[in-house]
């Protein structure tokens, strides 16, 4: 999917070619995607920690909850 311009994502470096491999340290491999979108969720200023693979090269990324607005 494509990182949401001026989002939580987009802001703490998140681009749209990375593949999510983990919240919070846990794998979501096998996963629904309905279920790992819920793990993202959580209350504003709360973190999530994303294992993303970017171009083969794996990173952690923080990112900082709060409220979007999709228009």
């Amino acid at each position: 999917l494509e990182v949401i311009p001026a989002s939580p994502a987009e802001e703490a470096g998140l681009r749209d070619d990375d593949i999510i491999v983990s919240i919070d340290h846990a794998s979501i491999a096998h996963l629904p995607p309905e279920d790992a979108a819920n793990r993202l969720q959580g209350p504003d200023g709360t973190s999530v920690t994303l294992g993303i693979d970017r171009q083969g090269e794996l990173r952690e990324i923080v990112v900082t909850r709060r409220e979007i607005v999709v228009l």
